[in-house]
């Protein structure tokens, strides 16, 4: 059995419950095995799950998937999407990557992982440090008093742990039902603006600034960034920084759409009695079509993507 011997990064390096995350293992090898993915002339090749060494615990995370790329010359990289379904430590079983590149194989050419840290969205910086107790100075026949009132001290240092232990978790219950409700009401604010909106008689031009004042203020709660600052360009961009580009497909679909209604709404604002311009006005019913597709897009972002069972 050979052991490969990696250098393990989490992508992002803070990851959350129900985000997607890519821990990727790069590492070194000239063995046989390898070669058949530099002559397939795959850039990634897909991995199977069942090439674990031991059990998956489905509980604790999904595995969406596996893959291995050659980015040099007996240079290799080993990525592992997957969505965690708990904070706290998470611990992969190894993989044996001959098996997976060959069911026939019998070698076992093993990839191990370090343990992963979820975090919570409560958690802070913050770290508490117990410093060590000094040897008391004692007198003749105190000993065993001040070993008695040590040993009651420690029992209640273990309460005053239980009970901070106990404290957190209904405070992680707390924070993070407010953060969902906070979501929440953000989503229904947003649906009756734009509902009002459509009931609206104004111009084209102040429409448009409407919509863009309304989805600045929807984007700048959902994802705690200044849109409101930023110039219609960049709102795509600014997505995918502040998601670490993890997004599903179907959510990135909906913010990129989104984004086009900016450059869109601008266009209308900003291009009325250029020479050489087109389409500065609404088309028709081209209102109505927006605002359907603003709401779907909203509802699509808002949903918070389960586990399979």
């Amino acid at each position: 059995m050979s052991v490969l011997q990696t250098q393990q990064i989490l992508v992002p390096k803070k990851v959350y419950i129900g985000d997607r995350a890519e821990l990727q293992c790069t590492f070194s090898s000239n063995q046989e095995f390898l070669t058949k993915l530099s002559e397939s002339g795959k850039q990634v090749q897909q991995l199977p799950v069942s090439s674990f060494s031991g059990n998956l615990n489905l509980s604790e995370y999904e595995i969406q998937k596996i893959e291995l790329s050659q980015i040099g010359i007996n240079y290799y990289q080993f990525k592992l999407t997957f969505i965690p379904w708990k904070t706290g430590k998470i611990q992969f079983p190894s993989y044996n990557l001959a098996t997976a590149l060959n069911p026939d194989s019998t070698e076992k050419i093993i990839i191990k992982f370090e343990p992963q840290n979820i975090v919570s969205i409560t958690e802070q910086n913050n770290t508490y440090t117990l410093r060590s107790a000094t040897k008391p100075l004692l007198l003749p026949g105190t000993t065993y008093k001040v070993y008695g009132f040590l040993v009651g001290m420690l029992l209640v240092l273990i309460a005053a742990i239980r009970a901070i232990v106990k404290h957190k978790e209904i405070a992680f219950f707390i924070r993070t039902r407010k953060l969902l409700r906070k979501y929440r009401c953000n989503k229904n604010k947003t649906l009756k603006k734009l509902k009002k909106l459509s009931k609206q008689d104004i111009d084209d031009k102040n429409f448009a600034a409407e919509i863009q004042s309304i989805m600045r203020s929807y984007l700048e709660i959902r994802y705690d960034f200044p849109f409101s600052k930023t110039v219609s360009s960049q709102i795509m961009n600014k997505i995918t920084e502040v998601t670490g580009g993890l997004l599903s497909d179907k959510k990135t679909d909906a913010a990129g759409e989104i984004a086009s209604v900016f450059i869109r709404t601008d266009y209308i604002r900003y291009a009325q009695g250029a020479v050489g311009t087109e389409n500065t006005f609404f088309l028709e019913n081209e209102r109505i079509e927006m605002l359907k597709k603003l709401k779907a897009n909203i509802i699509i972002l808002e949903n918070i993507e389960k586990k399979e069972e």
